[in-house]
């Protein structure tokens, strides 16, 4: 660490030589993730927001296009737009264009399923989309 960054790092336990490192530096917009012998996944406790089209299944948008997140439907992009239903904020998570993902509405998790995803980055894009968040 240093007076503006800071590393953080997990290790497994196993034989497998898994790890996660997130270098933190102040001022950052981003938080990036470097994966190792493990998923790339990001999750939270909370749930998507409902589509706006009215299907009963939220979805992400990728690369600028809508993408169901059911659970099992998996697709790839670089760019990923995502609205959390509680805190009324939008995400960004950007990723190497070949990774394929699978993504769940409920709580939500967006999980690295094949591909190259050694780091991801993610970003707070808005923390307030409607006003409306508890």
């Amino acid at each position: 660490w240093d007076e503006l960054s800071l590393t953080l790092g997990w290790n497994s336990s196993g034989s497998g030589g898994s790890s996660m490192v997130v270098p933190i530096v102040r001022g950052s917009p981003y938080i990036t993730v470097e994966y190792s012998g493990v998923a790339a996944a990001v999750g939270s406790e909370q749930m998507l927001q409902p589509a706006d089209d009215g299907s009963p299944t939220p979805n992400i948008t990728v690369d600028g296009v809508g993408v169901v997140c059911d659970g099992a439907r998996t697709f790839s992009g670089s760019v990923f737009a995502l609205d959390l239903l509680q805190s009324d904020s939008t995400w960004r998570v950007f990723s190497d264009p070949e990774t394929r993902w699978r993504c769940h509405a409920s709580p939500f998790l967006l999980t690295a399923v094949s591909g190259r995803a050694t780091t991801i980055r993610v970003a707070l894009a808005n923390s307030c989309r409607t006003g409306s968040g508890s």
